[in-house]
């Protein structure tokens, strides 16, 4: 039988990236390349004048452009794709345009409801006139490109069940199929002993400048560690440019900022801590912490998505006495010392690893038509 031929569409591969959606997105390349013939159009960035005339002017999201479209449409017709893979459920007038001239299969892959990710971001900003201005037509952008992306899908994949019960409420269409975040296996071999200290060692891992993200260190590095008799390090992309502001809050935070390599700091980290108050889809951090067998104490956003023991994983977290107690009945254990979650490695093998997510790959792509 005849390879099916597969343009995998995305703003996301870039590995300078660093965060989450690269890893997610990268996962569904790699998935896809081993069951098929891929090509990949990568949605580059444009210039701040081109973002802002494909947002106001255009309804355009995620940095497409006309020009992108009118590529797209010209290599599905040399390249005799059979497929189209969107790795992003922001494309509509591009489903719309694709549906109309040649009626090809479509596969939506939603990294979240756009609409209720930025709804929640838009909540969270306060004072910033302009940053509003911007969010609420980025919130009407997704809504409108949404709509027309799971109107013509024919395929249209989420990560877990929040998600997909978003999507018909939002707009009354069910989702195919679910397909968590997952991880290569790697072996434990990094490095354990990076932080030099007689306390414990927490580590947050996440981009800077991420609503999320910022949200939930200023609560945690305020509200929860001066009560616990822990460091916490944090590490990821450009947070050195917080260095300042996080350590002068407090003398046992310790930033980092961005890294080459991750392991050895999962590795030397007597937990994870994971205080992400708002966002959607799930937290790929989360599941890399599993990866790594670490204990994680995070809440329930942290966790969404996740079909684990928490208390065996680490510990269900939504407010500062939570994290406050059950951080520090962990420090008390006289296990401490022992760095390795058996049980969140093995559920990460289990149910997040590579192996769990290839076959449903290979049944969409089979069972497309």
């Amino acid at each position: 039988m005849c390879r099916k031929k597969i343009l995998f569409i995305s703003s996301r591969l870039e590995a300078t990236n660093k965060n989450g959606a690269y890893i997610v997105s990268n996962r569904n390349y790699k998935m896809l390349q081993n069951v098929s013939e891929i090509k990949v159009f990568n949605v580059e960035m444009k210039s701040k004048i081109q973002r802002i005339l494909n947002i106001i002017f255009l309804k355009r999201c995620e940095g497409i452009s006309l020009v992108d479209e009118n590529k797209i449409e010209k290599i599905i017709k040399d390249e005799k794709i059979n497929i189209v893979f969107l790795d992003t459920s922001s494309y509509g007038y591009l489903c719309e345009k694709l549906k109309k001239k040649s009626g090809i299969k479509i596969v939506v892959f939603c990294h979240d409801i756009n609409y209720f990710l930025y709804k929640s971001i838009l909540n969270g900003v306060k004072n910033n006139i302009l940053e509003k201005f911007k969010l609420k037509k980025i919130l009407k952008n997704s809504e409108i490109n949404e709509k027309k992306s799971f109107e013509k899908a024919d395929v249209i994949i989420t990560l877990n069940k929040r998600d997909s019960k978003l999507l018909n409420q939002k707009y009354k269409i069910e989702s195919t199929i679910e397909i968590p975040v997952s991880f290569p296996n790697k072996n434990l071999d990094g490095k354990l002993d990076l932080f030099k200290s007689n306390i414990k060692n927490l580590l947050f891992v996440g981009v800077a400048d991420f609503f999320p993200n910022m949200e939930g260190l200023n609560f945690f590095i305020r509200e929860v560690l001066p009560h616990i008799d822990a460091n916490l390090y944090i590490v990821g992309k450009n947070m050195e440019k917080y260095r300042e502001i996080f350590e002068n809050i407090s003398k046992k935070v310790k930033v980092i900022g961005t890294v080459e390599k991750l392991e050895d700091y999962y590795c030397s980290a007597d937990a994870i801590i994971a205080p992400i108050f708002s966002g959607g889809g799930m937290k790929v951090k989360t599941a890399e912490a599993l990866m790594y067998g670490k204990t994680v104490f995070g809440t329930t956003e942290a966790f969404e998505g996740y079909e684990l023991d928490y208390d065996k994983a680490g510990g269900l977290c939504n407010t500062a006495e939570e994290f406050i107690e059950k951080i520090n009945n962990y420090i008390e254990k006289d296990n401490i010392k022992q760095k390795l979650n058996q049980y969140s490695r093995d559920i990460f093998l289990e149910k997040y690893s590579y192996n769990s997510s290839e076959e449903k790959f290979k049944e969409i792509i089979e069972n497309i038509g």
